[in-house]
């Protein structure tokens, strides 16, 4: 008899340790939120010789359970659902479907312009996402993506955007709460980067419940190209590379004028070495300019000297680095000459 409880409390402990997500749930990443220039539809189809029952829970975009219910699919039948007689805020949800059954299901999104989005659903989740964009003419003139949590636990995601190979831009982490789902374009995490340079953003994250769609469209929301975000088993973010690099921009005086910027730049440790040229100076192109610096974090500051003239220009600028991007401010005195000039400099990585 002892022995039976305590076989009986060794199951009782697996059966606790299981996760929670099921094999045989099937999960929607996206719904429109109530929006009213959206329509939402899920279609049932059932393959299988026998009737089935699902069962359907929603959720609003902060993760709050909106709708639970049964549906049923006869025998090699569909059943058509407007998401909008279940919920008015649905934002993404989970379908449980009968073990061993021949249940299929996918997300129907309409916009009142014409434009129809539709993709299958899947019963995967990952920590690691990737969400992959096509360049369309004319259609893809916007992007978007929506990350959704599928479990019971909150957590933090980063989102990495990569164009050509390259690294160019890091979020800051943000927060998703349990069955919540983040929302946005490449702005909000990435701004000065331009959109149609991002061939990819990459979501990383310490809980495995995650799931999305990559959103593009038209300015009308005639055209739009919807793709569930691919999970990433095996993927290693790269070796941060830091300053190191041969960075190309431009600078802007507050006053008015401009011109271009090459800068030649090592990191070694937390110290900045190198060498830059100006265009369009006060005083032309001044080249092979030699640099010092100093990193902290994302922060770093550079200095550097050179004579226009008989006059010593000195130059002290700083700036945040975010992946492959650098923005900043600069000044420029010369005492000499009783000049200053201050402005604002932006910087690609090139190499």
């Amino acid at each position: 008899m002892k022995r039976l409880k305590v076989l009986t409390v060794f199951f009782m402990l697996i059966l606790f340790a299981l996760p929670a997500l099921a094999d045989k749930q099937i999960f929607i990443p996206h719904l429109t939120d109530g929006n009213n220039h959206w329509e939402d539809f899920l279609t049932i189809d059932n393959t299988g010789l026998d009737p089935a029952e699902v069962v359907i829970t929603l959720y609003d975009i902060d993760g709050s359970q909106v709708y639970q219910g049964h549906h049923s699919v006869g025998s090699l039948g569909e059943t058509l659902i407007d998401v909008r007689e279940l919920s008015g805020v649905a934002s993404s949800g989970m379908i449980e479907i009968p073990e061993g059954g021949y249940i299929h299901c996918r997300v129907s999104l309409e916009s009142s312009a014409g434009g129809v989005a539709e993709f299958m659903l899947e019963g995967k989740h990952s920590s690691k996402l990737a969400f992959l964009y096509s360049e369309f003419a004319g259609v893809t003139v916007w992007k978007g993506l929506t990350v959704t949590n599928y479990g019971n636990v909150g957590g933090e995601i980063t989102l990495m955007a990569y164009g050509n190979g390259k690294l160019l831009g890091t979020s800051e982490p943000q927060e998703i709460a349990p069955h919540g789902k983040l929302l946005g374009v490449p702005d909000q995490w990435f701004p000065g980067i331009d959109s149609h340079k991002v061939k990819k953003i990459i979501v990383l994250s310490s809980i495995d419940t995650l799931g999305g769609v990559a959103i593009a469209g038209d300015v009308s929301m005639t055209r739009l190209l919807f793709t569930a975000a691919v999970n990433l088993e095996q993927f290693t973010s790269p070796p941060e590379k830091g300053i190191t690099g041969i960075w190309k921009g431009t600078w802007r005086s507050n006053s008015g004028g401009s011109g271009e910027m090459l800068m030649h730049m090592t990191q070694r440790d937390n110290q900045i070495v190198g060498s830059g040229n100006y265009y369009d100076t006060i005083c032309g192109d001044v080249n092979n300019v030699v640099i010092s610096g100093s990193v902290s974090g994302d922060r770093l500051t550079i200095n550097s000297s050179y004579w226009c003239g008989k006059y010593l220009a000195i130059i002290t600028s700083s700036g945040t680095r975010n992946g492959d991007l650098i923005k900043g401010n600069y000044s420029i005195e010369a005492s000499g000459a009783n000049y200053y000039d201050s402005g604002v400099l932006n910087l690609t990585r090139s190499e």
